[in-house]
């Protein structure tokens, strides 16, 4: 607790000092130049998905996989997590890619992970701290995700959660760049 503040966390002021720095900035600094509803919707196929073995991504049939070292150290209760962390891994590279201001469908089988971006939290601290990253993201890049649920059997992304590496031919050709927080918690394959 904070001696300032009593009753108040750290955390919650911590999510205070956020919000309240990402709402005091000029509109035209942070969100797209179009209204949403302009903004060129482009079609990429991009699935994610997540396990206790790492996270993967798939943009148009290019992959990106990272295996966390130590596959104990995610507790299946952490799942959401971990799909947020390839949704944030997936709007990396596209980025990378030098996409910017559109819209994009991103296909996910995680229905926890498409409410904490629809809502724009969590009560896991953990997640808050992910879907931040990748709203800051796309504030500064102009894309904007547009969540779509597959069935986990449907998403492309699947195979490569369960451990299956495909062609090395068939990798995404571009660096993407992990957060700091992620550099010991993930490997990239």
């Amino acid at each position: 607790m904070d001696d300032s503040t009593p009753g108040i966390s750290a955390t919650a002021l911590d999510e205070v000092q956020w919000w309240r720095a990402r709402l005091s900035r000029p509109v035209s600094t942070h969100l797209s130049p179009f209204p949403l509803q302009e903004l060129p919707v482009v079609h990429s196929n991009v699935y994610t998905d997540a396990s206790i073995r790492g996270v993967d991504v798939s943009i148009d049939r290019r992959w990106l996989a990272w295996r966390f070292p130590d596959t104990l150290s995610l507790s299946p209760g952490y799942i959401g997590w971990a799909e947020l962390i390839a949704i944030e891994l997936a709007l990396r590279a596209l980025i990378a890619q030098g996409v910017t201001s559109c819209q994009i469908p991103i296909h996910i089988d995680c229905t926890e992970a498409i409410f904490c971006l629809e809502r724009g939290y969590s009560r896991h601290l953990g997640q808050n701290v992910v879907v931040r990253r990748i709203v800051a993201l796309e504030q500064t890049s102009g894309i904007n995700l547009k969540c779509v649920h597959v069935q986990s059997y449907g998403n492309i992304a699947h195979d490569l959660a369960d451990g299956t590496i495909p062609d090395m031919s068939k990798r995404f050709p571009h660096e993407v760049c992990l957060p700091a927080e992620l550099h010991s918690r993930l490997v990239a394959m």
